[in-house]
């Protein structure tokens, strides 16, 4: 889940308040453990970070997952 607060991106039309962005993932029918890791470096010192994993039988699953970010840019998007 993704909170966008504010004035957000040009590709949520024109919305003026908040947008959420809701992903559902499931790890029903993986029997092995599968996941992914990333981690990016960028312009003004900003470190992005997560993980996925995903495990489960046929009638129970689990999924987790988590991102975060940290930036040397501190400006308002205009609004």
């Amino acid at each position: 889940m993704e909170a966008i607060e504010g004035a957000p991106p040009a590709e949520y039309g024109d919305k003026t308040s908040v947008v959420i962005n809701i992903t559902t993932r499931s790890g029903q029918g993986v029997t092995t453990p599968h996941g992914s890791v990333s981690v990016e470096y960028g312009s003004f010192g900003s470190v992005n970070g997560g993980f996925d994993l995903a495990y489960g039988g046929q009638k129970w699953a689990n999924f987790v997952a988590a991102n975060a970010l940290n930036t040397g840019r501190f400006l308002e998007p205009p609004s």
